[in-house]
């Protein structure tokens, strides 16, 4: 149950001092929930609050430690001395030193903090065990969960224990955020928590920072050979992303359409199984696995996709369909969790089955051969555009969570 304790109350002409942890902020993003702290972070320094943001430093040691950049305060931790070299399967004792080094950085500065705001499982203890220390409330955003990620599935130890942090970081929280209904839905049914606890607040999307008409129009670079059609996907290599099964569609795709690419930006532990499966399906030479691709080159290289492809098996939101909408880009899309309650089918994109292969295949050649498809479907989703919020409302939004996550802290 949330701690109650007395405190100030908010308000809306209340300068918030607030705590953001984050296991990515810019430079280091891996997806969208870079791009959404980002966003977040900069729209509330803006609207007047007072905004630290606690995160890691790029690998190669480049970034700053501390720094004020678009109004917001970022402290880059150094990694926890005692600990030695961490490879990729040990997520949990990696995430509990970098949660040893962002409490021990956070205790450091010149506080009190109005509230704690912490995003995913990966910076949960720091989360709770500040909260905790500084009597400041706090509040969770859920950016997805580990039983979603492996299709409501907990078949590992390691995936039973992530979901137990999830669990034990969400009953410590005074306020839940989630960016989509289906994800309400989805932990109030994991983890049984109050009606009302739980707040949805949609990702922004900043239009202009994506709008193809603001980018070059050669394919940022990334078009090296021939003038066929050329598939975009950003995403994490991982599992729940569906990389894979663009791959084998590529495999299809190159018979029916000459000269076609396939790029897909992005990281993840999946990396080396996805490049066997590009070897084993014979399409070394048209996909290309360009890994972590900076956001000013993503908008350049949606400015020069043909169409761009969200084959998603599993999505909380899919803030890269707002994006590749605000590029004037035409997209195929998983019909998938929260991507269904902004991606409508033959009215702003075209969709299809997840993890159906053919499906994939049929969307993607009736984008590519129906003429006047595409267009009509880049007006209507920049039409529906223009009622998405952007990072400003988000930030009112969330400003209004953290006055209620300030209620329940105060005695009647």
């Amino acid at each position: 149950m949330p701690r109650r304790r007395r405190g100030r109350q908010l308000c809306h002409h209340t300068r918030v001092r607030v705590l953001i942890l984050s296991w990515e902020y810019p430079p280091v993003v891996v997806g969208g929930l870079g791009r959404h702290v980002h966003g977040l972070c900069v729209a509330l320094a803006a609207a007047g609050h007072e905004v630290t943001v606690m995160t890691r430093g790029a690998d190669d040691g480049t970034s700053p430690a501390v720094e004020v950049f678009e109004g917001v305060r970022i402290v880059r931790t150094e990694p926890d001395p005692a600990v030695p070299t961490i490879g990729p399967d040990d997520i949990v004792t990696w995430a509990l030193a970098f949660n040893h080094a962002l409490t021990r950085g956070a205790l450091a500065l010149e506080g009190p903090f109005d509230v704690i705001h912490v995003h995913d499982w990966l910076v949960a203890h720091a989360g709770v065990n500040l909260s905790v220390a500084t009597g400041a409330p706090l509040v969770v955003t859920v950016h997805a969960t580990e039983s979603g990620r492996h299709g409501d599935s907990l078949r590992t130890d390691l995936h039973r224990t992530i979901h137990g942090v999830e669990r034990w970081m969400l009953g410590s929280a005074n306020r839940v955020v989630v960016c989509s209904t289906h994800m309400r839905d989805e932990v109030q049914r994991l983890f049984a928590l109050a009606v009302g606890q739980v707040e949805v607040v949609p990702n922004g999307v900043d239009a202009r920072a994506w709008s193809s008409l603001t980018q070059p129009a050669d394919r940022g670079g990334f078009k090296k050979h021939g003038s066929g059609p050329l598939l975009v996907c950003i995403a994490r290599l991982v599992r729940e992303k569906g990389v894979g099964d663009l791959i084998r569609a590529a495999a299809l795709l190159r018979h029916r359409h000459r000269d076609l690419r396939v790029v897909v930006a992005g990281e993840g532990h999946r990396r080396e199984d996805l490049i066997a499966e590009v070897a084993e399906q014979g399409v070394q030479d048209i996909v290309d696995l360009v890994g972590f691709v900076p956001q000013d080159q993503l908008a350049a290289l949606l400015a020069g996709a043909s169409v761009v492809v969200i084959p998603s098996r599993y999505e909380p939101f899919g803030l890269v369909a707002l994006e590749a909408a605000a590029a004037g880009v035409p997209r195929v899309v998983a019909a998938t969790g929260g991507l269904l309650e902004h991606v409508r089918h033959d009215r702003n994109a075209l969709t299809y089955p997840p993890g159906d292969v053919g499906a994939l295949v049929t969307a993607v050649d009736r984008m590519l051969n129906e003429a006047g498809l595409a267009e009509r479907l880049v007006r209507t989703a920049t039409a529906d555009l223009r009622s998405a919020p952007g990072w400003d409302e988000v930030a009112v939004a969330v400003t209004g969570v953290y006055e209620r996550a300030r209620e329940t802290m105060c005695e009647p």
